[in-house]
């Protein structure tokens, strides 16, 4: 299922990108025109999350309030497990959230990055279902996210980041830091 917030309808996502976004995690995907996301993330990671009952996942599409304004790092996705946790302020559903602001999903590059991000945050998806949240490295979990990425077609991050700066220590994620944590994906 996907869901748009409403302010971004027809100024960043139309029906177009919302039908390449499910073909691209339903269908196909560069790596293989047969497989989508989906399939690809569980043939590599293991199965989906089923909390629901429902086998569907929801992405949904919105301007992640992540402090972006107009330059630097922004947040182009994510999945946080809260949705997942069966308690009274949870949707009890498989969410994950895609950004789309500024990438602006009316463009195929656009779309071609933030189904790039998909593949990553499904990955966390399927990563939370093994190990809940704090039970791995960061690093490791952020590695496998990148790999699917790559196995999924799409192309990987600038290594130039990780270049700049090869010795710093993998195992220290710097989330506060929204120009540091660039490298530490790269």
């Amino acid at each position: 299922y996907i869901f748009v917030e409403d302010s971004l309808w027809d100024q960043r996502v139309t029906q177009a990108a919302v039908d390449s976004i499910v073909n691209s995690f339903d269908n196909s995907t560069p790596a293989d025109p047969t497989w989508g996301i989906f399939d690809m993330d569980t043939a590599a990671f293991g199965n989906a999350p089923d909390i629901d009952g429902d086998p569907k996942i929801v992405i949904l599409i919105c301007d992640v309030q992540d402090g972006f304004t107009g330059s630097g790092g922004y947040v182009q996705g994510f999945f946080d497990p809260v949705p997942e946790v069966p308690v009274n302020h949870s949707n009890k559903a498989e969410i994950y959230y895609l950004d789309a602001n500024p990438t602006d999903l009316k463009s195929t590059t656009g779309i071609r990055s933030e189904m790039s991000t998909a593949a990553h945050e499904f990955q966390h998806m399927i990563n939370y279902n093994y190990h809940k949240a704090g039970q791995e490295p960061t690093f490791i979990n952020e590695c496998c996210s990148k790999l699917a990425e790559v196995y999924c077609g799409y192309p990987t991050s600038d290594l130039s980041l990780y270049a700049d700066e090869t010795n710093h220590y993998l195992f220290d994620w710097r989330t506060d830091d929204r120009t540091a944590v660039l490298k530490d994906y790269s």
